[in-house]
């Protein structure tokens, strides 16, 4: 190290054998080809263009601020619960700034009206005991977005999604997407958020 000044010790990121294997150059290319015949089939329409998100949230605030207090006096932060729970809220937006309202999975067995207090318009819930993304909780979010954009296929709509097995082998959902004019373009494996960020998402 002494007689090679260039070279220096780092620890290097782990990173999935998976990603490696499922975000390369040819899925890239192969995702881009078929998204541009897409985009011919809906003539270039921003209105006809949807991105599909999930995202999950904790309901545990782990980082408390500092507040002014009476010296002397315990000092405690309430929460909604002693462990935490994740909560998965789908999310939907076209290229032409319009949203479909989002649906909400809380992870537990029924439904309870105090969830959905004061929700964004049009806002849908559902419980799943796993309190994570399953096949029935995007079917029931894909049937949500057809009601709300009602494609048709005199009129078909491409959403994009990423490629989680609830999206890309659930055929119930592939059922509905050919019976209402619904083209799907999965991104490629572990590459969603790479492909927004450098701006190859056409969203």
């Amino acid at each position: 190290m002494f007689r090679h000044p260039r070279l220096r010790l780092c620890k290097p990121q782990i990173t999935s054998k998976a990603k490696v294997k499922g975000f390369t150059k040819i899925n890239v290319a192969e995702f881009v080809d078929i998204s541009e015949s897409m985009l011919r089939l809906i003539n270039f329409s921003l209105r006809r263009l949807f991105n599909n998100e999930e995202t999950g949230r904790n309901v545990i605030q782990h980082k408390v601020c500092k507040v002014i207090f009476l010296k002397g006096k315990r000092r405690i932060s309430l929460s909604s619960a002693e462990r935490s729970s994740l909560v998965i809220i789908f999310t939907c937006v076209n290229a032409n700034v319009s949203y479909v309202s989002i649906l909400t999975v809380f992870p537990r067995s029924n439904m309870n009206a105090e969830l959905l207090d004061s929700p964004p318009p049009g806002s849908i819930a559902a419980c799943h005991k796993a309190g994570c993304i399953q096949k029935d909780s995007f079917t029931q979010r894909f049937k949500h977005f057809v009601r709300f954009v009602k494609p048709s296929t005199q009129d078909p709509v491409i959403l994009t999604v990423d490629g989680h097995y609830s999206h890309s082998r659930n055929i119930e959902v592939i059922d509905c997407a050919r019976e209402n004019g619904v083209n799907i373009v999965c991104f490629p494996l572990y590459g969603t958020h790479t492909l927004q960020t450098l701006g190859v998402s056409f969203i």
